[in-house]
């Protein structure tokens, strides 16, 4: 009984021309225009999971971050402080 013959795709082979860090300096250079003028810091607490869940369902529901939530409600408290 007779195999049958084996094809292959005809793939063109990969250019030998990248090396170690050589690579590196052929990509494509750009500025990432993401990152924020202000230097953010951190900001931690502890809360209880209740108020968690709570704050969380709250920001995703308005379609804020917990952040921006916390923002907002951090400036209407100040405003509340000062009376209008």
């Amino acid at each position: 009984m007779k195999k049958p013959e084996v094809t292959k795709a005809a793939v063109p082979k990969k250019p030998q021309t990248m090396k170690f860090l050589g690579a590196l300096a052929e990509q494509p250079t750009y500025v990432a225009d993401n990152m924020e003028s202000v230097k953010l810091r951190d900001l931690n607490f502890k809360v209880d999971p209740d108020f968690h869940t709570k704050f969380k369902m709250t920001a995703t529901a308005a379609g804020l971050s917990m952040k921006d939530l916390l923002e907002e409600c951090f400036e209407a408290w100040i405003k509340s402080r000062k009376g209008g």
